[in-house]
């Protein structure tokens, strides 16, 4: 297992910027325990593949450690 913590942002269209997207609305943060094993989609922010913002069928997702290096 390892510790893993999670931020979702998403990309603002107006500001032209990704926005760390609040608890309130879906996001905030989370500490996970995950399993070496575990892909991406296991990770994220989309319970049963939907979440405040839509379906994950809607959004181009990656990880990221900080804001530029791809996982």
């Amino acid at each position: 297992m390892r510790k893993v913590e999670l931020g979702w942002m998403l990309f603002d269209d107006v500001k032209e910027c990704f926005t760390q997207v609040r608890a309130r609305r879906g996001g905030g943060t989370r500490k996970v325990d995950a399993a070496k094993e575990w892909t991406k989609k296991e990770l994220l922010f989309f319970p049963n593949g939907k979440n405040f913002h839509g379906n994950i069928f809607e959004f181009d997702v990656d990880l990221k450690q900080g804001y530029s290096t791809k996982i």
